[in-house]
């Protein structure tokens, strides 16, 4: 059965207390008591009356988080849930990076032993058998296919 809705239901608002939903009409009240209660506060202590400028920044530095909780979007989110997804991204649950190299390391021979190189050498064959490591200079090469190779592999692997 359809029904015409006249309306993108993903573009609705709420409109609970007057044309603010509920989350922005909480967060104006507690902006106007915290705006208030600063300049009482200012009033009482520095004997203000009427704030000008610089005695104004107080009370709009105080008033500007509520409103932003209330009323800010970042991404499409709410400006609690992105606070909250950007934490857990970021230090609850950051993301791995992967390290990707142009396979060139250089390694010192001298400093294995034989055992070790012959280690290194038969892991490497079994991990990737086209790697070797260059006598001489000490790095990890990769060498080059023959015909009859690529031609070996295009058959099992659709290599070109």
């Amino acid at each position: 059965m359809e029904v015409f809705i006249n309306q993108d239901i993903r573009k609705h608002k709420p409109r609970d207390i007057g044309r603010f939903s509920l989350p922005e009409a909480g967060a104006i009240a507690v902006a106007m008591v915290l705006g208030y209660t600063v300049y009482a506060l200012e009033r009482h202590y520095f004997g203000v009356q009427t704030p000008n400028m610089i005695e104004m920044l107080p009370i709009v530095l105080v008033v500007i988080p509520p409103i932003a909780f209330g009323f800010g979007k970042i991404h499409g989110l709410s400006f609690n849930k992105y606070l909250k997804t950007s934490f857990v991204e970021n230090y609850v649950n950051p993301q791995t990076r992967i390290f990707q190299s142009s396979m060139e390391f250089d390694y010192d021979i001298s400093e294995f032993s034989a055992e070790e190189l012959d280690a290194i050498r038969e892991s490497l064959s079994q991990v990737d058998p086209d790697c070797a490591i260059d006598e001489k200079t000490g790095k990890l090469i990769k060498r080059k296919l023959s015909k009859e190779e690529k031609a070996e592999m295009a058959e099992w692997k659709g290599y070109k």
